[in-house]
C-alpha cells in the first residue's frame, strides 16, 4: 500500500481484526500495527483465532480485552516439543521463539494429545490440537475411512469421539497456543524443526526473496546401490520465490549469492544445513485458496520436476572420502578437503572467503570438522567459533599459526614430562581423558 492510499484511511472504527495464519505471526502483528497506527488502528483491535473448515469454523479466539498474549519460549526445548519459558534457561544465548495466544475455546473441548499413544499431554507439552464440541462436522462427503481416521479419534481411555486436526500445540491456562502442522514437522538428526520458522529465517536472509514466499520441507536421500550417502537421512530443501525485480538474472553467481546467504542464516538460527536451495518464479508457490502455502504440494513438485525453477543451488548428497595420509600437516588442501567431508559438499565449490555456515556447515558438521582438526593438527576449536562466520581461510591460517608456535600451542594440556615413548593409560586416566575430549 502506498502512502497516498494509506492518507485516505480512517481505521479508528475496526474494533474486531480477525487472524487464522495458524500459527499468527507476533512480528506480523507488531509491523500491521505500527504500519496504520497513525490512520486510527488499535493494536487491541488484533483477534488471533483458530478455526478449520471441519469445525465449522471457529474454534478458539482471543477475546479479553487489551492486546494479545504473547509468550517467548526456549527454541530448543520446543524442538522437543516441550513449551519452556525462554526466561527460564540459563545462559543469554539462548534461543527464543514468540507465540501468539489463540485465546480460549468457543464451546469446544480443546485438547493437546499425543498422537501415538492418545494421552492427553501435561501442561508445557506439544501435542496435536484435537477437537469436540457442538459445531464439529460429521465427517466428509462420501469418505467414510478418511472421516473414521479424522472425526473417529478417542483417548486412550476411550473418551471421545475427537476431530484429529492434524495442527500441533499446547493449551496454557486456557489458551490455545500453535507451533505447526504435524505433517509438516521436519526431523532432521533426531531434532524437531517447524517449517515456518527456517522459511522466516531464510527470507530475511536475502533482499531479492519474498517474503511469505518460502517453502521448506525434508527429502530422502537416496543411496545407491547401498554405499556412502546414508540413504534414509532426510536433508532440508527450501524452495522461495524471489521477487518480481530480481527474477531476471537469477542463474550462476547470483543463485549461489542467495543460497550462501540463506544457509548461512539457517545454520546460525537453526543450527541444520540447507541441502538445497531452489529459486523459483514469484507467485508460483502452492498456496491454498486462503493464501496459506502448501508444503506437500511444493514437495511433490520438487520431486517431480515440476516447480517453475530460476535457479537451484545443491551440496553433494555423499561425504567426501580423505585418505588417512591426507588429513596430515602439510598436504595438500587437507583442511579444505576435511570440510568438505564434513559438510558433505564437493571441496572444489568452497569459496575459502565464505563463512563455513554458507557453505553447508551445521552443528554436527563442525563437531566432525573439530574433531578431524585436534587430531590431525591437535589444534583445539571452539564450536562457537566455527559456526559464527569463520571461513576457511581464517581456518587455515589458525592452524598455520599454532603449527609455528609449535607443540606446546598445538597440543592439548601436556603430561608431567617423562621421556618419549609409549606410557599406556590407566583405566582411569582413559576415563579422564575421554571426559576431557568432550
Amino acid at each position: 500500500m502506498t502512502a497516498a492510499e494509506k492518507a485516505r484511511l480512517d481505521l479508528s472504527g475496526w474494533r474486531i481484526a480477525f487472524n487464522g495464519a495458524a500459527p499468527v505471526s507476533p512480528a506480523t502483528l507488531r509491523a500491521f500495527s505500527a504500519a496504520f497506527a497513525d490512520v486510527g488502528f488499535r493494536s487491541s483491535a488484533h483477534v488471533p483465532c483458530y478455526g478449520l473448515a471441519e469445525a465449522t469454523l471457529l474454534v478458539s479466539g482471543w477475546h479479553q480485552e487489551g492486546e494479545p498474549r504473547v509468550c517467548a519460549l526456549d527454541a530448543e526445548a520446543l524442538e522437543r516439543h516441550e513449551a519452556a519459558d525462554a526466561r527460564d534457561t540459563a545462559g543469554d544465548t539462548a534461543r527464543s521463539r514468540e507465540l501468539v495466544s489463540c485465546g480460549a475455546a468457543m464451546q469446544q473441548t480443546v485438547l493437546a494429545v499425543d498422537p501415538e499413544s492418545g494421552e492427553p499431554c501435561p501442561p508445557g507439552r506439544v501435542g496435536e490440537i484435537w477437537v469436540a464440541g457442538p459445531s464439529v462436522a460429521q465427517g466428509y462427503w462420501e469418505r467414510p475411512e478418511e472421516t473414521a481416521a479424522t472425526f473417529g479419534a478417542r483417548l486412550a481411555d476411550g473418551t471421545g469421539p475427537f476431530l484429529r486436526t492434524g495442527d500441533l500445540g499446547f493449551v496454557a491456562e486456557g489458551e490455545l497456543f500453535l507451533t505447526g502442522r504435524l505433517k509438516d514437522l521436519i526431523i532432521l538428526r533426531g531434532r524437531n524443526h517447524y517449517p515456518q520458522d527456517l522459511e522466516r529465517t531464510a527470507e530475511r536472509s536475502h533482499a531479492d526473496l519474498r517474503a511469505g514466499g518460502g517453502a521448506a520441507f525434508a527429502v530422502d536421500i537416496i543411496g545407491e546401490a547401498g554405499e556412502a550417502g546414508e540413504a534414509g537421512e532426510e536433508r532440508l530443501v527450501i524452495v522461495h520465490e524471489v521477487e518480481r525485480h530480481a527474477s531476471v538474472g537469477i542463474e550462476g553467481e547470483k543463485t549461489e549469492e542467495i543460497a550462501a546467504a540463506v544457509r548461512r542464516e539457517v545454520a546460525e538460527e537453526h543450527e541444520v544445513s540447507v541441502a538445497e536451495v531452489v529459486l523459483i518464479r514469484p507467485e508460483t508457490l502452492p498456496r491454498t485458496s486462503s493464501g496459506k502455502v502448501r508444503r506437500s504440494a511444493c514437495r511433490e513438485l520438487y520431486l517431480q520436476g515440476g516447480l517453475r525453477v530460476l535457479g537451484a543451488s545443491r551440496l553433494s548428497e555423499t561425504a567426501e572420502d580423505i585418505a588417512e595420509d591426507e588429513v596430515q600437516l602439510g598436504s595438500p588442501d587437507w583442511l579444505r578437503r576435511a570440510f568438505a567431508a564434513a559438510a558433505r559438499i564437493d571441496s572444489d565449490r568452497i569459496d575459502p572467503d565464505l563463512p563455513l555456515a554458507a557453505s553447508g556447515l551445521d552443528s554436527l558438521a563442525a563437531v566432525e570438522l573439530k574433531q578431524t582438526v585436534e587430531e590431525a593438527a591437535g589444534v583445539s576449536l571452539p564450536l562457537a567459533d566455527l559456526l559464527a562466520g569463520m571461513t576457511l581461510r581464517e581456518l587455515e591460517r589458525r592452524v598455520a599459526r599454532a603449527e609455528g608456535e609449535g607443540p606446546a600451542a598445538m597440543q592439548l594440556p601436556p603430561g608431567t614430562g617423562e621421556a618419549p615413548g609409549e606410557h599406556p593409560l590407566s583405566w582411569n586416566q582413559r576415563s579422564l581423558w575421554f571426559l576431557h575430549r568432550l
